[in-house]
């Protein structure tokens, strides 16, 4: 687009301006040719047609160059309006220039006016038309169109500063991508910050590990003492999903004991740590991701700083370990940059058995990461009761999956 700009400024640049007499002189010409046009098309017959023509073809001759001395003109008023999404330099030009020539056609050269001082109006009248008829989805009244670009001018194309009520006009009027970045670090998209109605497969996952997490507590329960037989019975109905939120934090793990003065553990007879396995290799790795699918996976960003996401896991035929996640995602634009990634595995205690794996990743994309995702999914919850449904959701989520395959796995003899 510059270089089509830049080369339609170079050609209208090599027509020079036109003086005051010579705008005269050509807008004479111009209305000799109307008047021409006229006797001709009333039935004037001899030699008096020959020169009706002559003239008439004068007339054009005159009326483009006159065009052409001003296109630099339509330019400079163009150029002063915010573009709007959806045009460009040269539709606003394209569309001053009509104006252009309804001025030449109009120019009184007896009132003794500039012309460019007359041509501005109908260039501006042409210009911003065209903006209340093709720029906008939502088109507004021309009245208060104008109103809205005049005050845009005036704060230089900055929605930010208008008032309250040309603030929601420019909103209506002006839509915006899903697509566009927002942030310092422009990494991150509008689409990632919208709400979901629908829940994505990680919390699907993450609801079934707590639901099965409060019915193994539950199921660990003693009826109380006096009770009637049936109330244990009644327990498996606690495990609705609206029940195991309301349970939730009783399944949490209990907090780390505090330290005393003396730097010990207050209750560290009661309660001990569990120690993490001896020695880890890439296949103990993959039979503990295989039976824990709480992760917690480290990206580096464009300057280094790393990404901590937590994530659900599974492990594939191929031993790689497989991550869902949308296309737009953060940790997504990492690993195009850097796929070399770190992954925590932990399983339902917070302190209990954990491995880390290092690796590199391979990112599965639609069509293809269609298959990956069902597979995905029954790895960590079965079967699905609607795959179609499933599928449609992946789609409208653009969703990929993030094959890691590992190079190192920990934690070594020392933990």
């Amino acid at each position: 687009m510059r270089d089509s700009v830049g080369q339609y400024l170079h050609e209208i640049g090599l027509v020079p301006l036109l003086n005051a007499a010579q705008e005269r002189e050509l807008s004479q010409k111009v209305e000799a040719g109307r008047e021409a046009q006229a006797l001709l098309d009333a039935g004037e017959t001899g030699r008096r047609r020959t020169e009706l023509k002559r003239t008439i073809r004068e007339a054009a001759r005159a009326r483009d160059y006159f065009i052409r001395a001003n296109l630099r003109l339509v330019v400079s008023i163009a150029r002063r309006y915010p573009l709007p999404p959806g045009m460009d330099l040269l539709d606003l030009i394209q569309e001053g220039n009509l104006g252009l020539e309804h001025a030449v056609e109009k120019f009184d050269w007896r009132k003794g006016f500039k012309f460019s001082t007359y041509a501005t109006f109908w260039i501006r009248q042409a210009i911003g038309r065209a903006l209340d008829q093709k720029a906008n989805l939502v088109r507004l009244p021309s009245e208060r169109s104008a109103q809205l670009r005049a005050a845009l001018r005036a704060v230089s194309g900055e929605g930010d500063e208008l008032d309250d009520e040309l603030a929601n006009l420019h909103r209506l009027a002006t839509p915006t991508s899903l697509d566009r970045t927002v942030g310092d670090d422009g990494e991150q998209e509008l689409v990632d910050l919208l709400p979901d109605a629908l829940p994505g497969p990680e919390q699907v996952v993450i609801e079934q590990i707590h639901e099965e997490m409060v019915t193994n507590l539950l199921d660990r329960l003693e009826p109380a003492p006096g009770s009637p037989s049936s109330t244990a019975s009644a327990w498996p109905t606690v495990r609705s999903t609206a029940s195991v939120r309301s349970v939730r934090s009783s399944a949490s793990p209990p907090r780390q004991p505090a330290a005393s003065s003396s730097g010990r553990s207050t209750s560290s007879r009661s309660t001990p740590r569990a120690s993490p396995p001896p020695e880890v290799g890439p296949d103990e790795a993959r039979d503990f991701l295989r039976e824990n699918h709480r992760a917690v996976l480290a990206t580096r960003r464009r300057d280094g700083r790393p990404q901590m996401s937590p994530v659900v896991v599974a492990v594939d035929d191929d031993g790689r370990v497989l991550v869902s996640t949308r296309e737009t995602a953060i940790k997504t634009k990492n690993v195009e940059r850097d796929p070399n990634v770190s992954l925590c595995g932990m399983s339902d205690r917070f302190f209990g058995p954990w491995v880390q794996i290092d690796g590199e990743v391979e990112i599965a994309r639609r069509p293809e990461a269609l298959d990956v995702l069902v597979d995905y999914y029954r790895r960590v919850s079965g079967e699905h009761p609607n795959w179609d449904d499933y599928r449609a959701a992946m789609e409208r989520e653009r969703r990929v999956v993030l094959r890691i395959s590992i190079t190192s796995a920990g934690p070594d003899v020392a933990g």
